[in-house]
C-alpha cells in the first residue's frame, strides 16, 4: 500500500527476499524515515498477505505447506494512507544494477468491504 508514487511517500509493504527471507516496512508520513521489520523467516514459496481496516495495516504470512497465516511485523496506523486513497502494487527487484530479477504470482486477492452507510464502491475504506 502506498499513499503515492512518489518515491518518499507513506507506505506499508510486506516483501520476500532469498537472502534474508520475510521483511516488513512502512513509512507514517511522507519524506519521514521508513522502518523495517525482519527476521530469517525463509521459505522458498509462501502466500504473503497485508491488511488494511481503515487506517490499521497488518501483515501476515502463510507458508504453502500450511492453512494457518501467521502475523508478523508492525501493526501500523497510516493515516494518510486512508484519507486520499492509495495505491496497491507488487514489486521485485534484484539489487543490483546489472542484474535483472523475475517473480511468479499466483492467486492475487483483493477484497473490499464496506459499511451500510457508503454510498458507492468507491467511497470505502
Amino acid at each position: 500500500f502506498r499513499d503515492s508514487l512518489v518515491a518518499s511517500s507513506s507506505h506499508y509493504s510486506m516483501f520476500l527476499t532469498h537472502s534474508y527471507g520475510l521483511a516488513n516496512e512502512c513509512r507514517t508520513c511522507t519524506d519521514c524515515s521508513s522502518t523495517h521489520y525482519g527476521a530469517e523467516v525463509t521459505y522458498s514459496s509462501v502466500w504473503l498477505r497485508v491488511s488494511k481496516v481503515g487506517n490499521v495495516f497488518k501483515a501476515f504470512y502463510r507458508p504453502t505447506t500450511s492453512s494457518d497465516w501467521t502475523a508478523y511485523g508492525a501493526v501500523m496506523s497510516i493515516n494518510s494512507i486512508s484519507s486520499r486513497g492509495y495505491y496497491i502494487g507488487i514489486a521485485v527487484t534484484s539489487h543490483h544494477p546489472t542484474q535483472l530479477a523475475s517473480l511468479q504470482v499466483s492467486n492475487i486477492q483483493l477484497t473490499r468491504t464496506c459499511s451500510s452507510e457508503t454510498i458507492t464502491q468507491l467511497q470505502c475504506d
